[in-house]
């Protein structure tokens, strides 16, 4: 009962918001836009959860969701009346993200022959269901900031803060970008088998890769100001606050920031510390997101 209950809020809370969010004048036969990509968001994720759940694989979740908010953004692109060049280069910055994001955790999965995180999970319909509703509730509260700017019509002027976004987005998709690279590059050589990262952007961050998915969200979000609402901009700065509540770091990725004074990761430490002797003060000298250096 409390797994359905939970479900029903996963999908409930982010309809209610898309709903909220969206333009009065955008409809979708005669249902509000955002409304409808919301439940085609979550359409998509039930869909591909029926064969997830038949061959008990985790293999294509990540890139399942950077399918939806590609899928979601080219929806919306054909929904608006008119695309501005603004609105066109949020869709590109959305679409470019998540087809990067996505290869990359598809390739990497499919080298690692699996995720062991999702060991426990994929072998119960419902709480591989429960993943699978997480994700698509994530692409809804995620890209609602972004979705509604697409669709809007008439379309505001943008300024400065337009263009201080877009900077944003760039240098958040870089360290992004780099960040998984030296983490692939660590990863390959057989001499780091067992070790925790600890060189590069990893020496500043526990998430480096987090921290530029933040900086780009960030810069999504002022980009959306001029087009949002009050309930879609903070949508997207939820993204910007919590991504450490995200299912892809919750379940795909792990460490996930905000859970560092949790017991929980308190007997992870200990594990780890167990089977890597050693690895324990990386762990808890980068338990930042936030980049800061790590103590000698």
């Amino acid at each position: 009962m409390k797994k359905l209950l939970f479900i029903v809020l996963a999908v409930g809370l982010p309809l209610a918001v898309a709903t909220l969010a969206n333009p009065s004048e955008v409809l979708v036969g005669g249902w509000p836009a955002l409304s409808v990509l919301a439940l085609a968001a979550f359409g998509i994720q039930w869909l591909a959860f029926i064969p997830a759940r038949v061959l008990e694989t985790e293999r294509f979740y990540d890139f399942t969701g950077s399918l939806t908010y590609i899928a979601l953004t080219l929806a919306a692109l054909g929904i608006a009346a008119s695309v501005s060049s603004e609105q066109a280069l949020i869709a590109a910055m959305v679409i470019i993200w998540a087809g990067r994001l996505g290869s990359f955790l598809f390739r990497r999965i499919h080298a690692a022959g699996g995720d062991q995180r999702f060991d426990h999970i994929k072998v119960s319909s419902t709480r591989f269901f429960v993943a699978w509703t997480l994700q698509g509730a994530w692409v809804v509260m995620t890209s609602c900031a972004a979705l509604t700017a697409i669709v809007s019509n008439p379309q505001p002027a943008v300024g400065t803060v337009f263009f201080m976004g877009a900077a944003l987005w760039g240098a958040g998709f870089t360290i992004e970008v780099i960040a998984d690279r030296q983490k692939s590059i660590f990863r390959a050589d057989p001499a780091n088998q067992g070790k925790f990262i600890a060189t590069g952007l990893w020496s500043r961050s526990r998430h480096p890769n987090y921290f530029g998915e933040i900086v780009l969200w960030a810069g999504i979000a002022l980009m959306a100001v001029p087009y949002v609402s009050a309930v879609s901009g903070l949508c997207c700065c939820r993204r910007c606050l919590f991504t450490g509540c995200s299912p892809d770091s919750a379940v795909s990725r792990p460490w996930h920031a905000g859970a560092s004074s949790s017991g929980a990761t308190t007997r992870r430490i200990r594990l780890i510390s167990r089977a890597h002797p050693g690895c324990c003060r990386v762990f808890s000298d980068s338990a930042s997101v936030l980049p800061h250096p790590i103590s000698a």
